[in-house]
């Protein structure tokens, strides 16, 4: 039953940190430092409210999902370093949980292979089993850059960083793996 209870409790706070496309971020005043806003990762087609902040270190907050245009589950935008052009946007279920395999669908701007690893902030570290170019069309193609099919094992749950490079540079994602 405890367990039951703390997944519920952990899928409340992932939806409750989780704001729509074009709604405000969840209190963005309580960050302690200054984070991006969606006016420099969103499609030159789209004008949402720019008030969504990307995610932070330790998923405070978690990467926002704003929803996909063609009405899918959604994309992560990703956090690149102050001033870097960098843009990532990744596609994957709104619940991941510790253990199964997911295949998350990252496209990102920049030239070189994709890299991509990830690291929960209990300082377990993985890296993708498999990473291939996806060239088929999918809902991310209003977004800049070229795309990937990313298979990763996520083996606890808590915070993870995702993050994924490009010759020098790179971008993250902080989501919340349920156990």
């Amino acid at each position: 039953m405890r367990r039951v209870l703390v997944v519920a409790l952990v899928a409340v706070a992932v939806v409750s940190c989780v704001p729509s496309f074009g709604s405000p971020s969840s209190n963005p005043q309580s960050s302690p430092t200054p984070r991006p806003t969606l006016d420099s990762v969103a499609p030159p087609s789209s004008s949402p409210a720019n008030s969504i902040v990307l995610g932070g270190e330790d998923c405070l907050p978690p990467s926002p999902r704003i929803a996909s245009p063609t009405g899918s589950l959604g994309v992560l935008l990703g956090t690149a370093p102050e001033g870097s052009p960098t843009k990532l946007f990744v596609s994957v279920t709104p619940l991941l949980s510790a253990g199964p395999e997911w295949k998350l669908i990252v496209r990102m701007t920049g030239s070189g292979d994709l890299v991509f690893s990830a690291q929960n902030t209990d300082g377990t570290k993985v890296q993708a089993r498999m990473v291939e170019p996806h060239s088929l069309g999918s809902s991310l193609d209003v977004f800049p850059g070229s795309e990937w099919g990313v298979f990763v094992i996520f083996p606890t749950s808590g915070c993870w960083k995702l993050r994924a490079q490009r010759s020098n540079e790179y971008a993250d994602v902080w989501v919340l793996v349920l156990p």
